[in-house]
């Protein structure tokens, strides 16, 4: 069956009467539609991490609709926040003896590749393909290529690699980045733990992975001209100069396992990582990064991601703990990954046939700011609960047990 693990009663569907396999059928479909309700609906086991991605995605997306200039801090907060859960979990496994370098592997993937791969065929079929003047060229294969294996931005930066950006999704050098850090956080993790058994040097260990960032960005681009913004925000995409970012998520998940602090002590500390993010802001509204975070500068290259991180990281500390009760949230937080990706695909596609003489491309090219905003709000909203239906939850729910009918909207 399409949706729902194979077992015997799907046997049965097979010998019944026609009629009967139907209602069957439908009855099958229509408890998946409910499930996946449910998953959408239901507070996670930090809400407080919801809230921080739901943000997150959002500043993202309002700052590719040049509404919210500062809004590309918010893939730093999804890094501290991958760091918090999935460097938090592995602590934990490998804490009580349950960790499986495969299990996580394999996690790892259902939850990222089928999303991430349906994207990749969106942007080569409605993209590529039909402008590319010579589909089957090596270019346009190894653009793909280099898009599935994760390779998009180290080929180009390391290995001097031209692709086709018309076969390559916007955004997914972050995604680089994630994978990783999927593939050496386990193991600088777990290999500290099995030789020390102890928390305490596993965050002195995360520690000193915080403090080298600025090292080694600073030995990275020590040759770079001053004014070369061009080299600094092609380094900036690079896991080397983004990994104390996603540490810092590491640390956090860290104090909280092993501290557990008070309202008091939270209070201070998101004050603190408020402060130091407002701080951060500042420097922002009077530098050229503001209008542009491509135009990096040689200070922001060296110290951003550290400060990031451990703003977010002091704010993420405090606030995990938190109850979301709103249920938009909530939805938002459960489709930020299609929401991060479908929107700027379809800012993508839209700027590809801009000028095409099709009716539908041209109204929307006459709409004013704020309506187009809402289009794109609606399109993406669709486009990433569709995708999160259809492609996402199919391969989530084998590894997670489904949320009980008694949570979530569905009564």
């Amino acid at each position: 069956m399409i949706f729902s693990k194979l077992k015997f009663s799907d046997y049965i569907i097979h010998i019944m009467p026609s009629g009967l396999a139907k209602n069957r059928n439908s009855r099958q479909i229509l408890d998946y539609f409910r499930e996946h309700t449910r998953y959408l609906t239901s507070e996670g086991q930090y809400g407080g991490v919801d809230i921080l991605r739901a943000i997150a995605v959002l500043s993202v997306f309002f700052f590719h609709f040049n509404y919210f200039p500062p809004g590309w801090l918010g893939v730093d907060l999804f890094f501290v926040l991958s760091g918090f859960l999935i460097g938090g979990a592995i602590i934990k496994r490998a804490e009580h003896g349950r960790w499986m370098y495969g299990k996580f592997y394999l996690h790892r993937a259902m939850r990222i590749l089928p999303t991430y791969y349906f994207i990749i065929f969106l942007k080569a079929t409605l993209v590529g393909f039909p402008l590319a003047a010579d589909p089957l060229s090596l270019v346009s294969l190894s653009s793909i290529v280099a898009s599935l294996t994760f390779t998009q931005t180290t080929a180009s930066w390391y290995w001097g690699w031209k692709g086709d950006g018309n076969f390559v999704p916007g955004g997914t050098w972050s995604l680089v980045i994630e994978e990783y850090f999927y593939l050496i956080c386990p193991l600088f993790l777990v290999s500290i733990w099995s030789l020390s058994r102890k928390k305490g040097v596993l965050t002195l260990a995360v520690l000193l992975v915080c403090f080298s960032g600025p090292v080694v960005r600073y030995f990275a681009n020590y040759d770079y001209p001053h004014d070369d913004i061009n080299w600094y925000f092609a380094s900036w995409l690079q896991f080397r100069s983004r990994y104390d970012t996603l540490a810092f998520g590491i640390l956090a998940a860290l104090i909280v396992q092993m501290w557990k602090p008070s309202r008091h002590h939270r209070a201070w500390v998101f004050a603190s990582g408020i402060f130091l993010l407002v701080a951060t802001l500042a420097y922002l509204v009077n530098s050229r990064m503001w209008e542009h975070s491509a135009q990096t500068t040689r200070v922001a290259a060296l110290w951003f991601p550290f400060v990031l991180g451990a703003s977010f990281a002091m704010i993420l500390t405090a606030v995990y703990k938190l109850r979301c009760r709103s249920k938009a949230i909530i939805i938002i937080a459960r489709l930020a990954f299609g929401i991060y990706l479908g929107h700027i695909f379809l800012q993508e596609f839209y700027g590809a046939y801009h000028t095409s003489a099709n009716l539908l491309i041209q109204w929307v090219g006459r709409l004013s700011g704020l309506e187009i905003i809402v289009l794109y709000s609606i399109a993406t909203f669709a486009l990433s609960y569709a995708m999160s239906i259809l492609v996402e939850y199919p391969f989530i729910r084998i590894y997670r047990k489904p949320v009980p009918a008694e949570q979530g909207m569905v009564k």
